[in-house]
């Protein structure tokens, strides 16, 4: 033995390599010492080194126990506990407090979810056989950096969370889940790109490969380095590929990048249909080893249950075979009911056939199933159809059969730009009911389009429907196209204007109606625009006319009037012991309600005479003065508004103390000023407004 200490290994614990079994020189050492490692305590049995054994000591019967250790116990040297064919039901209460512990085996007993193992930082190895654990979580082994074998057979698990023994704490070189009741397995616990000896999951019930977390492989990596063993499980389907994250364009690197995988089918057996095929174009890339996908090849025989049965599956190699691939999709849940659907891949083809089948509302066709065939092939005749509503899978759709219905127009259906279209090579719609096309039609291949011998109307506004085909060269005799005109049955490409009498210089009526809608419909904007904004407009005009000219009229004796809510003592005391000292100090003459009124007067004569003799008003906002609960704040603010709009020399100074939004007002003018941004703002420090202030007031008096 040797010491080995591989780059990927999460663990601080020493690991020794087999020299006999592994040679350093090979190039798959690390993957043999996977292999063959075992820890110190593991070779050296009469040292400090060798491991101690521990006990189990039951408190009650069938349910809690503990560990129980020797009196000789060194808590620094390696420990084991083995216990098997016991009535745990859970782990012992105090295991946690092993740290030294190395070897945990607890075969047979009734334990049901081990949720506290991830304590045992320093465990190497577990044994958990037959117990009846059902769920594995992606946590469970969570920092066990030195956790490197596990063996979880013959459990009743059923369900394990993606990356459930892979995560980027630990490495873990066996494991052992064989003899379980897993139907699905997550793609993240298949394909690795870590080191490891084997995976076993012999036994169990796969039905379905899942990727929970739409995990996508990494072509610049290596995956694998081990064996995969899925052995003795119930015939499965093949893995949708690009579901579980390899597109079929990176199958030529896929089998590269997974060459040190080696997957262990065993007598596995594969259901022969559409989703064998992608695998297959690509089969001369693993050539010769088609065990690869086709377990005991070439003797494999498709399983009697399924599509193809009984046929040998190298039958498939042949490309012309592949035909015969097909899944029935009936039961797809997106497989609109008594319709019929399969998916074709060799064909590229997901056919949805409904014919004959009555719909007697378009909302039954709301949904289209997907699959592995790209272009939707949506077969509807005779099926009582009137109209088509546009869904979103029809840039899916390449070919389009809604004949024998009573289509009087198509144009919902084409309803958006014709290019969203991009697979559409074929619409037919014999026996209908059409008077005309649409216009969209004009963008789209005439070959494409097949309406048979039944006529539409000719007149002088489709006459570009013959010049369409003759752009396309269409072939009258394969893909004819009839019309009425003038009481005659031609085809479309014989009608002339000439023969339809069409004036050469019409007058354009449908331009001036949209002309004239056009004019309308801006009209109504405009005039809506208006009056939403109409006090933002009345207050932008009203400031475009404002006076530079310092105010000296008589009657103005004040230069400053201050409005604001005098109950609000915060307010008060800014506005008192501030703004107004700033405003006197700089030489203005200035009305405060408060200071300035004399008691056992009628404020509400005091308020009108004030305003109307003041050149400015300062109206201060918080949150009460929008309440509008005191009706003086209302009659000063209605005031200072109205002589803001009457004199064009007054000037009206909005501070936003409480920073005020405009969702917090319901006057309009108030709300217009706040939502042009007309304000001064309280956010900075009070020195700095107050010089703001007396700055502006000055410079308009």
């Amino acid at each position: 033995m040797v010491p080995w200490s591989p780059s990927q290994w999460k663990g601080d614990q020493e690991l020794l390599c087999d020299s006999s079994v592994c040679k350093t020189v090979a190039a798959d050492y690390d993957t043999c010492c996977s292999c063959h490692s075992k820890g110190l305590w593991e070779i050296d049995k009469h040292s400090k080194r060798s491991s101690q054994a521990l006990h189990i000591e039951y408190v009650r019967f069938g349910s809690n126990a503990f560990v129980l250790p020797p009196s000789d116990f060194n808590t620094s040297a390696p420990a084991n506990l083995v216990h098997r064919h016991g009535t745990l039901r859970v782990l012992p209460s105090n295991i946690c407090d092993f740290q030294n512990l190395k070897l945990l085996d607890l075969t047979s007993n009734q334990l049901t979810h081990i949720n506290t193992i991830s304590c045992l930082r320093n465990l190497e190895i577990l044994k958990l056989e037959y117990n009846k654990l059902v769920y594995l979580s992606n946590e469970t082994f969570q920092n066990m950096s030195n956790l490197r074998s596990v063996s979880l057979a013959n459990n009743q698990i059923k369900e394990m969370d993606p990356h459930a023994f892979n995560g980027d704490s630990i490495n873990i070189f066996n494991f052992d889940l064989s003899g379980n009741n897993l139907t699905k397995i997550d793609v993240t616990n298949l394909v690795m790109d870590k080191l490891y000896c084997e995976i076993n999951y012999e036994n169990n019930l796969f039905q379905e490969i899942e990727n929970i977390l739409g995990w996508k492989v990494n072509t610049s990596l290596h995956y694998g380095s081990g064996t995969v063993t899925v052995a003795k499980n119930p015939p499965m389907h093949f893995p949708d590929y690009e579901y579980v994250g390899f597109s079929v364009d990176q199958f030529p690197k896929l089998f590269k990048i997974m060459r040190n995988t080696n997957f262990y089918f065993g007598n596995n057996t594969y259901y022969c249909d559409c989703r064998l095929e992608p695998v297959l174009r690509f089969s001369n890339i693993w050539k010769p080893d088609y065990s690869f996908v086709f377990p005991n090849f070439p003797d494999y025989i498709c399983p009697p249950d399924g599509p193809n049965a009984g046929i040998n599956a190298k039958l498939f190699l042949d490309k012309t075979e592949r035909d015969k691939l097909t899944c029935d999709l009936h039961g797809d849940l997106n497989c609109p009911s008594r319709c019929d659907c399969f998916d074709q891949p060799s064909r590229d083809r997901l056919v949805v056939n409904c014919t004959d089948q009555e719909i007697s509302h378009p909302e039954f066709l709301k949904r289209m199933p997907k699959g592995f065939g790209h272009n939707l092939e949506l077969y509807l005749k005779n099926t009582g159809m009137k109209r088509f509503p546009f869904f979103k899978y029809l840039k899916r759709v390449s070919i389009l059969d809604v004949s024998y219905n009573s289509f009087e127009d198509i144009n919902s259906l084409f309803s958006v730009d014709i290019a969203y279209f991009e697979k559409l090579k074929k619409v037919i719609i014999f026996n209908h009911s059409l008077s005309d096309l649409p216009d969209s039609f004009k963008k789209l291949d005439a070959n494409f389009i097949y309406l048979g011998e039944t006529p539409i109307i000719c007149d002088c506004t489709n006459l570009w429907i013959g010049e369409w085909r003759k752009v396309y060269n269409v072939n009258k005799t394969i893909n004819p196209l009839l019309c009425n005109a003038n009481g005659k049955i031609l085809h479309v490409e014989e009608v002339t204007k000439e023969f339809l009498g069409c004036n050469e210089n019409p007058f354009q009526w449908d331009w001036l109606i949209i002309l004239s809608s056009v004019i309308v419909s801006l009209l109504a904007v405009i005039f809506g625009l208006f009056m939403f904004f109409q006090y933002e407009i009345l207050i932008m005009f009203r400031m475009m006319r404002q006076t530079k000219k310092p105010v000296t009229a008589q009657n103005l004796y004040y230069d400053v009037y201050i409005s604001y809510d005098v109950n609000e003592l915060d307010v008060r005391l800014w506005v008192l012991g501030d703004l107004r000292k700033t405003l006197l100090k700089n030489g203005l003459k200035v009305y405060d309600t408060v200071v300035d009124t004399i008691p056992g007067s009628n404020r509400g004569e005091v308020i009108s005479t004030k305003i109307a003799q003041s050149k400015q008003i300062i109206v201060v906002l918080s949150k009460a003065y929008t309440m509008e609960d005191d009706p003086f704040c209302v009659q000063e603010f209605r005031g200072a508004v109205n002589h803001f709009f009457r004199n064009k020399s007054k000037s009206l100074l909005l501070i936003n103390y409480d920073n005020i939004k405009t969702s917090d007002v319901s006057d309009p003018y108030m709300k217009a000023f706040l939502r042009l941004g007309k304000y001064i703002s309280f956010a900075d420090r009070y020195e700095k407004i107050t010089n703001k202030v007396c700055s502006i007031v000055k410079t308009k008096t």
